[in-house]
C-alpha cells in the first residue's frame, strides 16, 4: 500500500534530550584528533527512535503548527518532496547548485560537492564522478586555508560538469515497499568496498 497523504512538524527534539552520565561511555567515538563522547541523544544512536518517538508525542501539544503540514499529498522534508511514494530532491535546493559557478577557490569546490553529496543516492556512480574533486575536500579537513586559489583540471572540470548535468535530469527514488522484494547488491575494487540494500520499482 502507499502512502498519499504525508505531514511534517518542525520542531528540535535530537540534541536537546540529555543522555545520563552513566551512559556518556556508551556513546564514545575517535578521531584521529580526541575521543569524544555525546551528552545529547543524537540520531545516529539505534535505540535513538524509541525515546525520540515518546518525546514527540509528548511535544505534539507545543508544535509550531504554523510550520506543520497535515494531510498533503506533497511535503517538504530535510531538503526533499515528498509524493505518493516517491522521492526527490528540493528544487530550490537543486537550483542553487546549478547556479554555482566554476569553483576558484578550495572552499567554494568543497562548498558544491558536498551540496551535491547530499543527493548522492540519486546519482548512479557519484563517487566515481566526483572522485577528482574530492581532494579539496581532505586539503579542506587538513586545515588548508578556505581561500587557497585553484584552477580545475580538465578531468576535474569535466567531472564538475557532468554532476551539474545530472542534477538538472529528473531525480527521483522510490519509497521502500512491502509489497516490493528487497535485495543487497555488493561491489568491491582494490580501494574500497561497498553495499547497498535496494528495491526495484519497475514503474
Amino acid at each position: 500500500m502507499i502512502t498519499r497523504v504525508y505531514g511534517t512538524f518542525q520542531g528540535v527534539i535530537y540534541h536537546y534530550i540529555l543522555l545520563h552520565l552513566n551512559d556518556h561511555p556508551k556513546t564514545a567515538f575517535n578521531t584521529r584528533d580526541n575521543r569524544y563522547q555525546f551528552a545529547v541523544l543524537s540520531q545516529d544512536f539505534t535505540n535513538g527512535p524509541p525515546p525520540f518517538q515518546r518525546i514527540v508525542n509528548q511535544a505534539l501539544g507545543v508544535a509550531r503548527w504554523k510550520k506543520s503540514e497535515i494531510a498533503n499529498t506533497e511535503v517538504g522534508f530535510l531538503g526533499h518532496q515528498v509524493k505518493t511514494g516517491h522521492i526527490k530532491p528540493n528544487p530550490e535546493n537543486i537550483r542553487a547548485l546549478m547556479e554555482t559557478q566554476i569553483p576558484t577557490t578550495e572552499e567554494e569546490a568543497c562548498r558544491f560537492l558536498k551540496g551535491a553529496e547530499y543527493y548522492r543516492k540519486f546519482i548512479r556512480g557519484f563517487s566515481s564522478i566526483a572522485d577528482l574533486l574530492f581532494k579539496y575536500v581532505l586539503k579542506k579537513k587538513q586545515g588548508r586555508s578556505k581561500q587557497t586559489s585553484i584552477t580545475l583540471a580538465e578531468k576535474e572540470l569535466t567531472a564538475f560538469h557532468e554532476l551539474k548535468h545530472i542534477l538538472t535530469s529528473d531525480l527521483v527514488l522510490g519509497l521502500p515497499s512491502n509489497q516490493l522484494q528487497r535485495k543487497i547488491q555488493t561491489d568491491a575494487s582494490k580501494v574500497d568496498t561497498g553495499a547497498v540494500l535496494l528495491q526495484v520499482d519497475r514503474e
